[in-house]
C-alpha cells in the first residue's frame, strides 16, 4: 500500500524536533490529549508540524491516494493471498462434510495468522530482517514465514517474565498476552504436528492389518470382509477391533471440537 512511507517519517522527525515532549513510544489518550492541548499553544508550530503537513498528504496527494484505493480493490478480488473474506480449507478437490470444512478451515485460517500476522511482527523483538520475495513486495503475495511466527510467540509467551517492569495494569495485560500466546502456539503445535501424526484408528486397532493378511492369503478383497469362514476367536477379535477403531474414531474427534472451542475462547486476541 502506497503510504509515503519515507515523507511521513520526515514529518514526524519534524514533528519530533518542534515538540520535544511529544510522547516517543505508545501512551495513554490522556497522555496524547495533554500533548495536543499543550502543542497547539504554540500556534505557529503547530501549523508547521500539522496543518501544513495532514494538508499536503491528504489534499495535494489525493489523487495517489485514490490510485492506491484502485490498487487494493483489484488486490483484493484477484490475488488469492489478498482475499481475506475467503477462508481456504487447503483441502484437497473432492466432496467435504460441513464438520470437516469447518475444522480445517479455521484451523488453516490459525496458520496463516501465525506465519503470516505475526512472522512479519519477528523484526520487533529481533534484529530479524525479513526476506521478502519480489512477489511480496509488490503485495501480490503474503510474506510468510512458519519459523519467524514461531519465534515471536515464543518470545511473547514470556512477557509475563518482565512484568517487574510494568504498573499494574500493564502487568494485566502483559500477562494476558503472554498466556494468549502460549495458546496460539499450543494449537498451532497441535494442528501442524500433533495431528497429522495421529495413527489412523483401524491400523492402531490392528483392523488394518487384519484385513491386509486375509487379502494376501488369496482370498481377494470382499473375502477380506467376510466373516463367513471365521472361527468363533477370529470373529470376537474382529469384533474387538471394529469396536476399538470406533472408539478410537471418537476419541479424535472429540479432541478436535475441544481445540475447536480452545480456539474460539481467544478469537478475540486474534489480532495484529
Amino acid at each position: 500500500m502506497i503510504r509515503f512511507r519515507k515523507l511521513e517519517r520526515l514529518f514526524e522527525r519534524w514533528e519530533n524536533k518542534l515538540f520535544p515532549y511529544k510522547p516517543i513510544d505508545a501512551a495513554t489518550a490522556e497522555e496524547w490529549n495533554k500533548y495536543e492541548v499543550r502543542a497547539k499553544k504554540e500556534k505557529l508550530k503547530w501549523f508547521l508540524a500539522e496543518t501544513l503537513p495532514n494538508f499536503f498528504m491528504y489534499k495535494v496527494l489525493w489523487p495517489f491516494h485514490k490510485f492506491d484505493d484502485l490498487v487494493w480493490w483489484t488486490k483484493y478480488r484477484i490475488f488469492p493471498d489478498h482475499k481475506y473474506h475467503v477462508i481456504r480449507t487447503r483441502l484437497s478437490p473432492g466432496y467435504r462434510d460441513l464438520d470437516q470444512i469447518i475444522l480445517h478451515g479455521v484451523f488453516e485460517s490459525l496458520v496463516d495468522f501465525v506465519e503470516c500476522e505475526k512472522s512479519v511482527l519477528v523484526k520487533w523483538n529481533s534484529n530479524k530482517k525479513l526476506k521478502k520475495t519480489f512477489l511480496n513486495k509488490c503485495g501480490i503475495t503474503d510474506y510468510r514465514s512458519a519459523e519467524n511466527g514461531v519465534s515471536y510467540l515464543e518470545w511473547e509467551s514470556k512477557l509475563a517474565d518482565k512484568q517487574e517492569d510494568c504498573n499494574n495494569g500493564e502487568v494485566i495485560g502483559v500477562k494476558e498476552q503472554a498466556e494468549v500466546a502460549k495458546e496460539i502456539l499450543r494449537l498451532y503445535n497441535w494442528w501442524k504436528k500433533d495431528r497429522p501424526n495421529r495413527i489412523d484408528p483401524y491400523k492402531k486397532s490392528g483392523w488394518s492389518d487384519y484385513c491386509e493378511n486375509k487379502r494376501k492369503d488369496g482370498s481377494g478383497f470382499w473375502a477380506s470382509l467376510s466373516h463367513e469362514n471365521e472361527t468363533a476367536e477370529e470373529k470376537k477379535q474382529v469384533r474387538k477391533m471394529i469396536k476399538e477403531s470406533s472408539k478410537i474414531e471418537d476419541q479424535y474427534y472429540q479432541e478436535d471440537t475441544e481445540m475447536l472451542i480452545s480456539l474460539m475462547k481467544i478469537r478475540k486476541n486474534l489480532w495484529s
